[in-house]
């Protein structure tokens, strides 16, 4: 009785162990078939970020369609504690799961398609001397380097202005990069030009993408390196003449404490001649001075002098007048003749007369008729004529003087007079 329960029992255990193996195979095989068809749709859209085919801007897909593969329907074995046998339906739990994995991956899609997009235009930059500027300026007599580099351009026209840059159109793809560099010397004052302007021909949706930078460049003068040039040497000759005393207004009067000279000087020059009433002449040196040489013998009139001086380029001349007034004179004559500086014979009983004139003086001692000496005074200068007449019966000398204070000691003329009589 015993063995025949044992083989009831055995006979129950072997089905019940038959569906607990079972039931881990249809687990097994359910996951199975989820993780495939997970990587199958990974597999089908890995190409889509990088691609974008069949991937507009807004990230969904041409034909606007999404397939969700629904799985069959499966039947979960679970065993209770009380080796109880039960199925679940995962169908729905199966659905859900795949369209939040596709939701996801579109989300991701999305995004890096912005991404890319957003930097779709051509990248330029223009470097001058390792500085990304605009706008420069330069000293004349400087160089400098502009460098430029073009990234994620189809098509470039390079514009310049600058010998050393010359202009040039350049044709390239997303992925090509064009650089280079020229060193330009400013040897001048100028505005320079240097412009690139690049598009993007994009294949997405026809998405175009365009760039422009320029870089201007002033060339200036440096203020403090401006050399100024030395001044050409004036070598033109220049003559001065000049009366001391200087305030000589053209009118001299002859005065010895006042003796009037004339100074010279010839600028440049390599020799001086005289001309006129100098009292020397011919070549002189280029600068002295020298007195005019009036006394009592002068004229009264216009005195000229002209001085000339000269180099081997140039010469020039000056003239300058004096108007000669004030001498004083005397002027003596006996018997209608100039009266000699020395003795004069005359017979005993012969009739002498004396005739005088007498000019910018003040007081004189002349003699009168009869032979005596008179006192003339003259205060305003004017000439004073006058005569004398007596009979010779002896030898007699007539001290003659005049003054005028006024003009120093040339203003004091004495004359003697000698008269001797023969019997």
């Amino acid at each position: 009785m015993k063995d025949k329960i044992k083989s009831q029992k055995g006979f129950i255990q072997i089905p019940l162990l038959i569906a607990i193996i079972t039931g881990i195979l249809a687990i097994g095989g359910i996951s199975y078939f989820g993780v495939e068809q997970y990587r199958n749709y990974q597999e089908k859209n890995k190409a889509l970020p990088n691609k974008f085919e069949n991937v507009n801007v807004n990230g969904e897909t041409n034909d606007n369609e999404i397939t969700n593969e629904s799985t069959p329907t499966q039947a979960i074995t679970e065993i209770n504690p009380n080796n109880e046998v039960s199925t679940k339906n995962t169908e729905n739990q199966t659905i859900t799961s795949s369209n939040t994995l596709i939701k996801s991956e579109q989300d991701a899609n999305q995004q890096h398609i912005e991404e890319v997009l957003k930097d779709i235009s051509p990248e330029v930059s223009i470097i001058f001397n390792n500085k990304q500027d605009q706008y420069v300026r330069p000293y004349v007599g400087d160089a400098g380097r502009i460098s430029y580099r073009i990234y994620h351009a189809s098509e470039c026209h390079i514009t310049s202005t600058i010998s050393e840059c010359p202009s040039f159109d350049w044709r390239g793809n997303y992925t090509d990069i064009k650089s280079g560099n020229c060193f330009v010397p400013f040897n001048k004052i100028e505005t320079l030009l240097f412009n690139i302007k690049c598009t993007n021909e994009n294949e997405y949706k026809d998405h175009k993408g365009s760039t422009e930078k320029e870089l201007k460049i002033d060339v200036i003068q440096n203020q403090q390196a401006i050399i100024q040039p030395e001044p050409e040497q004036d070598n033109s000759v220049n003559t001065s003449l000049s009366f001391n005393p200087s305030n000589l207004s053209g009118v001299y009067y002859l005065d010895l404490n006042k003796p009037l000279g004339i100074q010279w000087f010839g600028q440049n020059a390599n020799e001086c001649a005289f001309s006129g009433d100098w009292l020397v002449g011919g070549n002189t040196s280029i600068q002295g001075s020298v007195g005019t040489g009036f006394n009592l013998n002068s004229i009264e009139r216009t005195y000229t002098y002209t001085l000339t001086c000269s180099n081997k380029e140039s010469s020039d001349s000056e003239t300058i007048k004096i108007d000669l007034k004030g001498v004083p004179k005397m002027s003596i004559k006996l018997n209608g003749s100039v009266a000699p500086n020395y003795p004069i014979e005359v017979t005993k009983g012969e009739l002498i007369k004396i005739d005088y004139e007498i000019s910018n003086l003040t007081k004189c001692q002349m003699p009168k008729d009869g032979g005596d000496m008179t006192t003339l005074e003259m205060p305003d200068l004017t000439t004073k004529t006058g005569s004398a007449s007596f009979v010779a019966d002896k030898s007699v000398t007539y001290q003659l003087s005049c003054e005028n204070p006024t003009r120093g000691f040339l203003g004091i003329i004495n004359r003697n007079l000698n008269i001797i009589v023969i019997e």
